[in-house]
């Protein structure tokens, strides 16, 4: 490792290396390898002290991934065998017997009032609608920021005499930057606010906190939420 030179060849597996540990003193290392073999070698000269016959695998019991979706999933290794296009149909199958059955429920469960106007429901579940809501306010704060970039960059060239007139960004609907980013969250149905907050990273959060004060002080914050509404409802 000091020299990064090629140094000794541990020569004796019969097929490639999954697991390897050196002991702390740097003397011996252990290998396992998919011929189910593990051997302990000698560093100082590249000499297999012993070699056994260790497990009945290459495969551990089972595996841990994680994904995009922000799941943390594990999944164990079974003796079954495992056909993909039925396991498919299976949940295919599944899935239609559950929104049958939630189809039924619906039709013949007791009707709920509707709440008033103005009034808050549950929060509902995280949904395509609410990510698509997240990505749009993400993307609203992205474009505010990059606009307030640019405002600042004009106000150091006019300090310099460049007295050039400021454009602001077509995407910014001649909004002011905190207008903009309200525009868009008042865009998004008051039952999905909840989960859509959840779901925004805990950086992009802090932005949407930091126009709270702006918002609050403004006290035709409702009238406008309800203007922005209703322009926008006009607009489909």
């Amino acid at each position: 490792m000091d020299s990064l030179k090629f140094f000794i060849s541990l020569y004796g597996h019969k097929l490639p290396v999954l697991r390897m540990d050196i002991s702390l003193d740097g003397d011996l290392i252990v290998t396992g390898t998919v011929d189910k073999n593990l051997k302990i070698w000698g560093l100082d000269f590249g000499d297999c002290h012993k070699s056994s016959f260790a497990h009945a695998d290459s495969r551990a019991d089972f595996i841990v991934t994680g994904s995009h979706d922000r799941s943390i999933r594990r999944w164990d290794r079974t003796e079954e065998p495992f056909f993909i296009e039925e396991e498919k149909e299976k949940r295919l199958e599944e899935m239609f017997e559950s929104d049958l059955d939630n189809a039924i429920e619906n039709r013949y469960a007791p009707k709920e009032e509707l709440p008033e106007e103005g009034a808050v429901a549950l929060a509902g579940k995280k949904t395509q609608e609410t990510l698509t809501a997240t990505d749009l306010i993400i993307e609203a704060l992205d474009v505010v920021e990059e606009e307030l970039d640019r405002i600042a960059q004009h106000e150091e060239e006019k300090t310099r005499g460049n007295v050039a007139e400021f454009q602001p960004d077509i995407r910014m609907l001649g909004l002011s930057p905190s207008d903009y980013v309200l525009r868009t969250l008042s865009n998004v149905n008051t039952n999905d606010l909840e989960q859509t907050l959840l779901a925004l990273p805990f950086a992009d959060a802090l932005k949407l906190l930091s126009y709270l004060k702006d918002w609050a002080s403004n006290p035709d914050k409702e009238k406008m939420i309800r203007a922005v509404r209703r322009n926008t409802s006009r607009g489909k």
